[in-house]
């Protein structure tokens, strides 16, 4: 337990704050892998790439090839580019992306990191017979509008909180 037995712990003086920051963000992001493992040759969907669905995209492209970060900000597109996820696109294209990557049959794993309904909307569409989504963003109070339609029912998904 921290110094004084409550549940924050200061950080050092001497350590950054923004990497300090990012440490936290990182952490999120890494439970979601652990509770949502991405297995060799998985096709992944990260729905939104702000700091922690880029995370989320980087640590699921250590284990698969085959990893689509998605989001309708073109710089956020091009910053997930860079850093090395290994497929990138808009809300548009990713149903055909996704669908080419897997050869039809969906996603294995969708992460929804954008904190929005049609974020959650398109992770449950882009999702596989048996697949998971893990909703990794968090919408506090927010209420949310979502069809699971008939897809959700019959290709058996499931949706873990993480």
């Amino acid at each position: 337990m921290p110094e004084g037995g409550g549940l924050v712990t200061p950080v050092p003086e001497d350590v950054d704050q923004d990497s300090a920051a990012f440490a936290n963000l990182l952490d999120t992001s890494m439970n979601c892998l652990f509770d949502v493992p991405v297995r060799f040759g998985d096709v992944v969907a990260v729905f939104g790439l702000g700091i922690v669905g880029l995370f989320c995209a980087l640590l699921a492209a250590r284990t698969s090839d085959r990893v689509v970060g998605i989001d309708p900000v073109p710089q956020r597109r091009a910053r997930a580019a860079s850093q090395g996820v290994p497929y990138v696109a808009g809300p548009d294209e990713s149903p055909d992306l996704v669908a080419e990557l897997s050869e039809g049959r969906g996603a294995d794993v969708s992460i929804e990191a954008s904190g929005r309904a049609a974020g959650l909307q398109a992770a449950i569409l882009a999702t596989g017979q048996e697949g998971t989504i893990a909703v990794v963003a968090f919408y506090g109070t927010k209420s949310l509008e979502i069809v699971p339609g008939d897809a959700f029912q019959v290709r058996r998904q499931r949706i873990v909180s993480t």
